[in-house]
């Protein structure tokens, strides 16, 4: 999981990428993170708290810094923090919500999704409807997790679109 400037990314976005493109209402999408998810919230505030005794920023090691003032943001909580505040901050990084708006643009993208339907080509991926034409790979509407399946996807159709009789 890899929060960017102006969004998010990683291998886990990738893949849900996946089932929310397949969706019709996207406006109601949130992705809930814990953010510390090694510690219960008592546990976190005392850790953070001794930390922060020890002569650290509150947040900062915890969280990259850029986390950090996110998180800071997103509480109302600036410089030195009452308990309250760090109870309050500790409770938004257990749950912490991101609101789905939109896709990096199609440039940006590494898997889409879309394409030929797989009911439209025959086993060799040959077109039902037009001899000698043949869909292979990412021309398909078939996309796999982060792993190398794309991939795979691809040469297979390749292959077996080459020994098609």
């Amino acid at each position: 999981f890899q929060f960017k400037k102006d969004g998010i990314s990683g291998i886990v976005i990738m893949n849900i990428s996946s089932y929310i493109a397949r969706l019709k209402d996207k406006n109601s999408i949130q992705i809930v993170l814990d953010l510390l998810p090694e510690w219960e919230e008592d546990i976190a505030f005392k850790k953070l708290k001794e930390k922060e005794e020890n002569g650290y920023p509150y947040l900062d090691g915890t969280f990259p810094s850029s986390l950090a003032r996110l998180l800071e943001n997103k509480t109302q909580t600036k410089g030195k923090k009452t308990d309250e505040e760090k109870w309050k901050i500790i409770k938004e990084a257990k749950k912490f919500i991101l609101h789905f708006v939109d896709f990096y643009s199609f440039s940006n993208s590494q898997v889409t999704i879309g394409g030929i339907s797989l009911k439209e080509v025959n086993d060799y991926f040959a077109s039902k409807q037009e001899k000698g034409l043949y869909f292979i790979g990412e021309m398909l509407d078939m996309d796999g997790l982060c792993g190398g399946y794309n991939l795979m996807w691809a040469w297979a159709t390749a292959y077996l679109a080459s020994i098609d009789e």
